[in-house]
């Protein structure tokens, strides 16, 4: 146990805790935002096409994200970049290039991705991070499958086990960058 100090001129329901037990925290959670944070910033991106959704403790995707008017609920997409860095997605939205062709920027590095919905046709996308996440090539390659991702410079894929380099993106014409090492590499 670990004694706090207490004030000594207080009296007793002033005081300081005085002890904490091992494996109690006095801090909060990183970021813990509820559906109204949520909602609110996905308002905000239809007008600066920027969202973040880092560090929400997410599992899924929120619904309200795939419907939101201006963001590709059935209205022309606004949105250039999507971070979705630090939650607990295990895959990424079906129909994600067609709900968000203008994409530029997709960032999702340190989830638990194990599936990937069709990237490939994400022409606009110059940079996307999916480094630290349980990938396998065979799911890259799927993913970039049937697309020509033409614009894409940058394609992080470190800390997942890939177990070889997804054929499929070593075809793109402007792909600069490329880090595809795995687990396993130091």
């Amino acid at each position: 146990l670990t004694q706090l100090r207490t004030d000594r001129n207080s009296n007793n329901a002033a005081r300081q805790p005085s002890s904490l037990t091992m494996g109690q925290s006095t801090s909060k959670p990183k970021n813990k935002a509820g559906p109204s944070v949520v909602r609110a910033k996905i308002e905000r991106a239809a007008k600066t096409g920027i969202l973040s959704l880092a560090e929400h403790n997410l599992a899924e995707m929120p619904d309200a994200l795939m419907q939101a008017k201006g963001l590709g609920g059935g209205a022309p997409s606004k949105l250039k970049t999507l971070d979705l860095s630090s939650n607990r997605l295990a895959a990424l939205p079906p129909g994600l290039s067609v709900q968000y062709p203008n994409l530029k920027t997709l960032k999702a590095p340190r989830n638990r991705l194990e599936r990937l919905p069709s990237l490939g046709s994400l022409e606009a996308a110059t940079a996307i991070d999916l480094s630290e996440n349980a990938l396998s090539a065979r799911v890259v390659d799927q993913a970039f499958s049937g697309g020509s991702s033409v614009a894409l410079t940058s394609l992080v894929l470190r800390r997942n086990p890939l177990g070889a380099v997804p054929r499929a993106v070593t075809s793109f014409p402007s792909l600069r960058t490329l880090s595809p090492a795995s687990h396993d590499a130091a």
